[in-house]
């Protein structure tokens, strides 16, 4: 039987000692000073792409692999300041922005292939939208992006 003087009566069976849980909070906490230091690091990294048009921002996608369909959103055919990018070669404005037309979380089934960019602006609450938007919605410097999430993953991804 131990006395009341050994090491071991400053603690309760099972548990670790004072020393060691302060030891281990410590090491946690670097961890995690670390891991959000990395974080963001890698947001810094992101594609800086002020002054860009829509223009060059395809471009960019399609260098590095992201091999879209680009529907233009106005009826006249050239591209504005958004664009549909979709995984349909068939698609035109026609077809695409009957079933697109509303960016609502609620009819995101209806976006499956598809993605909306269009160019933040000042008149237009990117960050009310975004808000609405969730998981389906993304900035990426001046753009503002809607609808499959894979296929936003993706663009995101090339955007690092």
């Amino acid at each position: 039987m131990m006395g009341c003087d050994s090491p071991r009566s400053n603690r309760v069976k099972g548990f670790l000692t004072l020393n060691t849980s302060l030891s281990l909070c410590c090491a946690l906490l670097v961890v995690l000073v670390l891991v959000c230091h990395l974080c963001r690091f890698r947001s810094d990294n992101r594609l800086d792409n002020r002054g860009w048009q829509m223009t060059d921002f395809l471009e960019h996608l399609q260098k590095r692999g992201v091999q879209l369909h680009v529907v233009p959103t106005t009826e006249h055919g050239r591209l504005s300041e958004s664009v549909y990018l979709t995984e349909d070669p068939d698609a035109t404005w026609a077809s695409v922005p009957c079933k697109c037309r509303a960016k609502l979380v609620e009819r995101i089934h209806e976006w499956r292939g598809t993605v909306w960019v269009g160019r933040a602006s000042s008149w237009f609450d990117a960050e009310a939208a975004l808000a609405r938007w969730g998981e389906y919605g993304s900035r990426i410097g001046d753009f503002l992006l809607f609808g499959d999430e894979r296929l936003l993953r993706r663009i995101q991804e090339t955007c690092r």
